[in-house]
């Protein structure tokens, strides 16, 4: 948003935590961000002194100038990557990298070795890590790149530190950025969706030209073209895209795509989510929070339906719903299996093409197949007690 210009045109409601409960022993305690001590009293409260310690120890290091969540930030998250592409993406960051040091190892590594380098080893703080890793990324702390993680310690335990809610929740951000794209000359088409991907030979090595819609129209690229489809769709758009070329098997586009697509074959899919949306009467709710967390602290973290997520935005802004309403969202976090759901589908796996509406016939032929709503029903059981 600051990139478009646009961030200043968002009204950004501050606020300072949200509410975690465990199963395990009944509990609820609150995660409340900057530095006047409100976190670290709150795990005294839940898991006594010496996990207190503890976590002050490790945020002093983990904090300390010059430390691993300052340097988190030096470099871009889509640089600090690991892996043989690591090189290309990291190597305009050279200064940078040799400021890090051995840092860089560290942060392109998972968070658990953060953990065993300042000796954090009590059971509750590597609980909660998991806790946060696996709200970042699906993973644990085991599996989760060290470096956002990093980077969110200084977000919530450095002074001053708050959390931002849009007003007017993400269509605000959508319209903001819409608006920042057509002001910069740009030019936006929805329900557009990517065919082809038009693929070029370059001096040996393969260039993305442009892209061909589905209704036939070319569109041809200045500079290159930015993704964000999911890998697995990626591979599947490329390998149409020079299905019919004649490309010699060796050129550097097919073996561009080749490589694409062994990284999608060899790419650990996270668990798919179950959401619940819901809009209730908000009489006799006093004192809400916005954000809630549940989940049973003495269970792995990634185990089936543990984690449930809770947002009742308009904890924040009401006008998100009809006077007397509130509107909550709960989902279970990454953590189902999508092979009990593969059958339901319509025509099978994705065909690997990003689009789409969530109202069209074949959603619908989906919600009616046998089966289906009973599967809904049960899956959704975690979200409702």
């Amino acid at each position: 948003m600051d990139a478009v210009g646009v961030a200043d045109d968002i009204t950004w409601h501050t606020y300072d935590g949200w509410v975690i409960h465990d199963y395990a022993d009944g509990k609820s305690f609150r995660l409340t961000t900057g530095t006047g001590g409100e976190w670290e009293n709150a795990i005294e409260k839940k898991a006594g002194g010496n996990a207190r310690k503890a976590f002050e120890d490790f945020k002093r290091d983990m904090l300390a100038p010059r430390g691993l969540s300052e340097a988190s930030g030096y470099i871009p998250p889509f640089a600090l990557r690991g892996g043989p592409l690591a090189v290309g993406s990291l190597a305009k960051y050279t200064l940078k990298l040799l400021s890090i040091g051995s840092k860089g190892a560290l942060l392109t590594g998972p968070f658990t070795k953060c953990m065993e380098k300042y000796g954090l080893t009590d059971d509750f703080n590597r609980k909660w890590f998991d806790y946060l890793a696996f709200a970042l990324s699906g993973l644990d702390a085991a599996h989760t790149q060290a470096a956002p993680v990093a980077y969110m310690m200084k977000d919530l335990h450095g002074e001053g530190a708050v959390l931002d809610y849009p007003m007017g929740g993400m269509g605000s951000l959508i319209e903001a950025l819409a608006d920042g794209l057509t002001k910069n000359g740009g030019h936006l088409e929805v329900n557009s969706r990517v065919e082809k991907i038009i693929l070029e030979d370059e001096n040996g090595k393969a260039a993305c030209k442009g892209v061909a819609l589905h209704n036939g129209e070319i569109i041809r690229a200045r500079k290159g073209v930015v993704s964000n489809a999911p890998l697995w769709n990626m591979a599947k758009i490329l390998e149409d895209s020079i299905v019919s070329d004649a490309l010699p098997v060796e050129s550097s586009v097919s073996s561009s795509v080749r490589e694409i697509r062994d990284q999608a074959d060899n790419f650990e899919m996270t668990g798919t989510f179950m959401h619940l949306h819901l809009g209730i009467p908000s009489d006799g709710l006093h004192n809400l929070e916005c954000h809630y967390s549940v989940l049973n602290m003495d269970e792995d973290i990634m185990a089936k339906q543990n984690l449930v997520i809770i947002s009742i935005p308009t904890v924040f802004d009401p006008s998100l719903a009809p006077d007397g309403y509130h509107i909550v969202h709960a989902y279970t976090a990454a953590s189902e299996n999508f092979d009990e759901w593969e059958e339901y589908l319509d025509e099978g796996l994705d065909s690997g093409k990003v689009g789409g509406s969530p109202s069209s016939s074949t959603t619908q032929k989906y919600n009616r197949k046998k089966g289906y709503e009973e599967l809904k029903e049960k899956r959704a059981e975690a979200l409702r007690k």
